[in-house]
């Protein structure tokens, strides 16, 4: 018999030959699903499970700390040799003298629905990547903004799919713009604008778009998806060999507890890639251009 058969059939004769049945069933409830979250914790984070003898709870109570403490403790090993890594600016600060360009690519975010020019300041990050490239003629975002609410990324039921490629269009007149994203429901082609689905979360789901990259490749890529860790190594790993020659990636919404990743990510692209780590009112952004 599977195991939660065997659980409610054990609950069953609980409650009807216990009196107290209802604090018996809630106790052996816990009980079992600390025992089920102990053991999806060992098998699902080998990387991190103790090396040691010990009850499955204390080691994964362990694994825990070692997955909390990891990165800030390799943050700490890589501040003895480069603290300049570390540095950060704020999105005004980064725009600099483009704050003109910055507030005519506002109006147009604004217009479409995007949230980059209003809930974020990434207007004043946009304008400035563009600026400084020799010419924008590709672009692609991944994550267009799904309404749908299954969707762990989604944005909400008033969310607007492709309102942020519609303003990038306007503002780089001739760029081809591309989008992708992992809700097929809400692909689209227009003017200039073609949008395929990727899964960030599988790396094999990326070979249309880096079919569509080809030998040109993207002068800019931009992740508005997921935003999680792995999801947007994903997209640096996929960047890295689809970016122009020029290109630049930039990874939006990272949060001020992940930032230990990215300080690591950091200093292992050192010597390839210039960074420039970028904090907004509400999170951070990793803007990457790779050393030619």
């Amino acid at each position: 018999m599977p195991r939660d058969q065997t659980i409610d059939s054990l609950l069953s004769f609980a409650a009807r030959a216990m009196p107290f049945s209802g604090a018996i069933k809630r106790r052996i409830r816990q009980q079992v699903g600390q025992q089920v979250m102990s053991e999806r914790v060992l098998k699902d984070l080998p990387a991190f499970v103790p090396n040691s003898r010990g009850s499955q709870g204390l080691l994964a109570d362990l694994t825990w700390q070692s997955v909390r403490s990891t990165f800030p403790l390799l943050n700490l090993l890589l501040r003895r040799d480069r603290p300049a890594v570390f540095e950060e600016v704020t999105a005004q600060a980064f725009c600099a003298e483009r704050h003109a360009e910055a507030e005519a690519l506002a109006a147009l975010l604004n217009r479409y629905g995007s949230d980059k020019a209003n809930f974020h300041s990434y207007h004043y990050v946009y304008a400035k990547v563009f600026a400084d490239l020799p010419r924008v003629s590709r672009l692609l975002e991944i994550g267009l903004g799904t309404p749908n609410t299954a969707i762990a990324s989604h944005m909400g039921v008033e969310g607007r799919p492709g309102a942020s490629l519609r303003a990038f269009r306007d503002y780089l007149p001739g760029a081809e713009i591309h989008g992708a994203d992992v809700d097929r429901a809400i692909l689209f082609r227009e003017e200039r604008i073609a949008t395929v689905f990727v899964d960030q979360t599988d790396l094999a789901s990326f070979a249309e778009l880096r079919a569509i990259a080809g030998a040109q490749g993207f002068d800019v890529i931009i992740d508005d998806g997921l935003h999680s860790p792995g999801a947007n190594l994903a997209v640096l790993l996929f960047a890295l060999d689809a970016l122009s020659a020029h290109g630049v990636l930039v990874i939006e919404d990272i949060k001020e507890d992940a930032l230990p990743v990215w300080h690591v990510v950091r200093a292992l692209l050192w010597e390839a890639c210039e960074t420039a780590l970028i904090r907004d009112a509400a999170d951070y952004l990793l803007v990457l251009r790779p050393r030619r």
